[in-house]
């Protein structure tokens, strides 16, 4: 799985609950919003992005105008419509991690192995469900330097 990327975003601390925006500028073509992310094109190779984490609503959108969203501006008074992917989540809890897994998409889809994602640990560490489908899991703390525990 050397094309893919898997972001760990958290919100870490305080007290009560929250709620969290996280926006991804998406390059490509052809994004089409599936249950757990995306699936697009970036040049000729089929892409996916699968979102983990706590319940969130998502939202593809391309040169929206009011509030401003999807647009990009590479030069001064030039503005053209570009893909966003925008989650948001209410009420999540103190300690709450967001998991984007990027990539090809027959890569990415073995990440669907991945039963159940619990990021309530007081100590404030993701805690994914390891599964036979999913062995790449295991590489996952390396990655993270520890940041992920396993059940």
């Amino acid at each position: 799985m050397e094309d893919v990327y898997i972001v760990m975003d958290g919100v870490l601390g305080g007290l009560g609950s929250r709620n969290a925006t996280l926006r991804w500028r998406l390059g490509g073509e052809d994004w089409v919003q599936v249950a757990d992310g995306l699936r697009g094109r970036v040049g000729r190779e089929d892409f996916r992005v699968l979102l983990l984490g706590p319940s969130a609503a998502t939202k593809l959108i391309v040169g929206q105008e009011s509030p401003p969203e999807g647009w990009e501006s590479r030069y001064y008074g030039e503005k053209k419509a570009s893909p966003l992917l925008l989650v948001r989540a209410e009420g999540v809890s103190a300690t709450a991690w967001f998991v984007s897994v990027f990539g090809p998409a027959e890569q990415v889809e073995r990440c669907s192995g991945i039963r159940r994602f619990d990021a309530i640990d007081p100590e404030g560490k993701l805690v994914l469900a390891q599964c036979p489908e999913a062995p790449w899991l295991s590489q996952l703390g390396e990655l993270t330097e520890g940041n992920i525990t396993y059940e």
